[in-house]
């Protein structure tokens, strides 16, 4: 039994010892293979530039660049450049933050010094930051940050930036994270602008590949901002916008490996000028997206990331082929679910189903009208207030009166009267060719598209194509 003593605490010391390298070794391995995998995105470079793969610790030193031009052709030899710094610290025993056990420490730190020409922050700071820490089952936590910043003395355009705060977690293919801004101000002879509050918070769920590769899991996010205001000095204009949101939703079908996405754009109240609004929002559905198809997607950003002037055409067909058949096969639905809102004259509210039905070939001309709308299915409907629709007819004859020849140099009350006047009479004519229907509350109008046959309020209209 004694002996068993001395003999348990070897292994335990020897444990200790060995696991930090095989924990470098480790991490070693992963940065070269991120370096590999961010190195195959269209315009992206990772280059290490310096490394110190310790024992008990690594230093890492790399340049990431980006080339604009892999989006915007316009901006041929434009490269966005910065440093990153990379440490870890290898367990079992941990002490760069107080004793611990754990796997491993990490900090990423984007330096960002090419932006200090326009901006201001502390020297010994970098721009973005973002540290964590994983235990022996690879659950973590992680905290980031972007600096406090503030416009330079010289600059014209007075700003500055409380900084923003975030922090998360990852256990058990659950990835959480929440964060938040207080404030951005910023100020010149043109006017002021503010924005306050802004908060996000996200849920994902999935292994680290799925969230950092595929792109295909089960998330749930939401960006906040509380309050935006613009006062215009020289115009006497205000902006003013309480609580602007986006959320959106992706859920994957088990049973067919096909995802749903929900995104809602939104906002509680805004004025300008002399328009008001609350309770806005657009809300759009992507459904039926196949997973084959995002995997096939993802090749083809590698395959055409190597194109060039020589790549002939069939060899571009081919490569959409592959990637937008999976798609189309699954018949994905576009949806508006709803856009509606209210003004002091009334409210209004609109939804749009759209889907592509029995497709399992591609044409071999993707531009042809007739095979698009042979597989699509459309249905929808649009209302309003009374007031509402005559509000929106008086701005488009406001619109077409301004670009009449003959209502030339007429004053805005003149164009402004003429504009009501005919509001009744443009009405009364969509109404009468059964475009828009007429109820006690407001005007309405349904839509739908089957089997090549297009339809408003029930009445055939003819197709362009």
């Amino acid at each position: 039994m004694n002996k068993a003593i001395p003999i348990s605490a070897s292994v335990v010391i020897l444990g200790a010892l060995i696991t930090p390298k095989i924990v470098s070794t480790q991490v070693e391995a992963k940065l070269n293979e991120s370096i590999v995998a961010i190195n195959e995105m269209p315009g992206y470079s990772l280059e290490l530039i310096e490394q110190d793969m310790g024992w008990f610790s690594s230093q890492s030193k790399l340049t990431i660049s980006y080339d604009i031009s892999a989006t915007s052709p316009d901006y041929q030899g434009e490269l966005l450049i910065t440093d990153l710094n990379f440490t870890t610290s290898h367990g079992p025993i941990l002490t760069d933050n107080g004793f611990a056990l754990g796997l491993l420490n990490w900090q990423m730190s984007v330096l960002a010094d090419e932006l200090r020409n326009g901006i201001t922050w502390p020297e010994d700071k970098p721009f973005y930051q973002i540290k964590g820490s994983n235990d022996f089952s690879l659950n973590g936590e992680y905290q980031d940050q972007i600096v406090e910043f503030t416009s330079p003395d010289a600059s014209p355009t007075k700003f500055s930036f409380s900084g923003y705060q975030g922090q998360g977690s990852y256990k058990d293919e659950q990835f959480n994270y929440q964060g938040n801004a207080e404030s951005f101000n910023a100020s010149n002879d043109t006017g002021v602008f503010d924005a306050n509050d802004l908060s996000v918070d996200m849920e994902m769920e999935g292994t680290f590949e799925d969230v950092f590769n595929s792109g295909f899991y089960n998330s749930e996010f939401k960006m906040a901002l509380a309050k935006t205001v613009f006062h215009h000095n020289d115009k006497n204009e205000v902006l003013d916008i309480d609580n602007a949101y986006i959320t959106s939703k992706t859920l994957i079908d088990e049973t067919s490996r096909n995802m749903d996405v929900e995104m809602l754009y939104g906002l509680d109240s805004i004025k300008a000028d002399e328009f008001e609004g609350s309770d806005m929002e657009l809300a759009l559905e992507l459904k039926h997206l196949s997973e084959d198809f995002f995997l096939k997607y993802q090749d083809m950003v590698k395959q055409t990331a190597s194109f060039n002037a020589d790549t002939t055409p069939v060899e571009l067909i081919s490569i959409l082929n592959d990637s937008l058949l999976p798609l189309l096969i699954a018949e994905p639905e576009f949806n508006i679910t709803h856009l509606k809102g209210t003004i002091p004259e009334g409210s209004f509210n609109s939804h749009l189903n759209a889907s592509l039905k029995g497709i399992t070939a591609l044409p071999n001309d993707l531009n042809n009208p007739q095979f698009w709308l042979s597989h699509s299915l459309i249905d929808g409907e649009i209302y309003g207030d009374k007031a509402v629709v005559e509000l929106a007819a008086k701005m488009f004859m406001l619109s077409q009166l301004a670009s009449n020849p003959q209502t030339q140099g007429m004053s805005p009350d003149q164009l402004d009267q003429i504009a009501t006047s005919q509001v009744p009479m443009l009405l009364q004519t969509i109404n009468m060719q059964g475009l828009i229907v007429l109820d006690d509350q407001g005007y309405s109008a349904s839509l739908s598209l089957k089997d090549n046959v297009f339809k408003v309020n029930n009445n055939q209209l003819p197709l362009p194509f």
